[in-house]
């Protein structure tokens, strides 16, 4: 499982689990929200639906993750730490 937070334009916060990933698409579940969340990657940056950026931070692993679909992974005191966006 990959375990994230994502931030909001308003600078709104929420805890997320990552449900699935393929290129330039992603769904996550996020505490709180009862609808799944959809991301595609645009130009360098997740966005919602309707185009509005979004930040994914804090992104840590259980060590149960295919590390095949992520780009640029560091790995940290036994959990993987990613970047999936360029800022």
């Amino acid at each position: 499982m990959l375990y994230l937070t994502m931030t909001f334009p308003q600078n709104e916060k929420h805890d997320g689990i990552l449900l699935a990933l393929s290129k330039g698409e992603m769904r996550i579940a996020l505490e709180g929200c009862s609808d799944v969340v959809e991301l595609r990657e645009a130009e360098g940056h997740w966005t919602l639906d309707d185009g509005t950026p979004v930040d994914l931070d804090g992104l840590f692993t259980d060590g149960n993750m295919d590390f095949a679909l992520l780009e640029n992974r560091e790995r940290t005191s036994g959990f993987a730490a990613l970047r999936v966006a360029a800022h």
